[in-house]
């Protein structure tokens, strides 16, 4: 599959409709460390289909795998790059209307949440079906908000992946470690806080995520910290302290280890790789990076002008 894949369908919005509208659907294949910058005037949704990255928003780092989504609002301003070894594929989509910031209330998304996990894909299945739906319909008003209540009833449902107690645990530890990794936190701390045993932690943390606890928070703060190298000016040794580091010597070891490149090696080379790269900035407000790479257009196979 070609890399910076991208379908936008942003014809919608000739036929707002005050209360609620559809204003874009479209997917993305992203090259690693792919990284785009969105300021929306609309409120859009991201589905994770494959792979991972982070979401920089309001100053807070989300690490973001597959079946997440995660929300921008109108207003707010977000980095989201793709992870560098294992870059995401996603769909998206977004609406507005004066009706959107209640119906999300009635969503996963309520109380101001940003990121939510699905049990499955349904939501990027009704965004392709949507998207081959609207170009062939002669009704494009109807169809836009037939779609869009579809895609909205897939959030009502409980965003949950769990089946059993042991699942509830791990879900809860996760959280917990994604809520605190910043901290100096510490496995015994994590175990007490749960009420079970170091070892059965280890072990059913291993089972059900196939890598050790102590791996699986040092990945998230390493691949925070790549995100930060990459789209902030922050000091290194700042970053160090903001990701729960002791000491900058533990974050430096831990970072050459995991990437072979020092914290200020890496920086260089991938922002001075971002520069070299065009960026394409969308009526949306999102930033779009061009891939060198030949890119499939889609209006293509739909015939239409995007």
């Amino acid at each position: 599959m070609k890399q910076d894949l991208t379908f936008v369908h942003n014809s919608f919005v000739k036929f707002q409709n005050p209360y609620i509208c559809l204003m874009t659907m479209g997917w993305e294949n992203c090259k690693p460390s792919h990284s785009c910058t969105a300021a929306p005037d609309a409120y859009m949704i991201h589905f994770v289909r494959s792979g991972k990255g982070t979401l920089l928003l309001n100053d807070k780092i989300y690490r973001i795998k597959e079946n997440d989504l995660f929300l921008i609002r109108p207003g707010q301003k977000a980095i989201y790059t793709a992870d560098d070894s294992n870059p995401w594929h996603y769909s998206y989509f977004s609406f507005a209307g004066v009706l959107a910031a209640g119906l999300l209330e009635e969503t996963a998304f309520k109380n101001n949440n940003t990121v939510i996990t699905l049990p499955d894909d349904s939501i990027a299945r009704i965004i392709e079906e949507g998207l081959t739906a609207v170009c062939e319909s002669k009704s494009v008003r109807i169809c836009t908000l037939e779609y869009l209540a579809k895609l909205l009833s897939v959030l009502v449902v409980e965003p949950t992946c769990v089946n059993d107690d042991q699942n509830v645990l791990i879900t809860q530890i996760d959280q917990y470690i994604k809520k605190n990794y910043m901290k100096d936190i510490q496995i015994n701390e994590i175990a007490d806080m749960f009420n079970v045993s170091r070892n059965y932690l280890f072990r059913i943390f291993k089972k059900n995520k196939g890598i050790s606890l102590k791996s699986y928070l040092s990945d998230i703060r390493i691949q925070d910290a790549k995100a930060m190298l990459i789209t902030t000016d922050i000091p290194i040794t700042q970053i160090s302290e903001m990701l729960g580091f002791k000491t900058y010597s533990a974050f430096f070891k831990l970072f050459k280890a995991a990437t072979n490149s020092t914290p200020k090696e890496y920086r260089a080379v991938k922002k001075n790789t971002n520069e070299n790269e065009s960026v394409l900035k969308s009526e949306n407000g999102i930033c779009q990076i061009e891939s060198e790479i030949d890119s499939v257009v889609f209006k293509e196979k739909y015939d239409i002008k995007i």
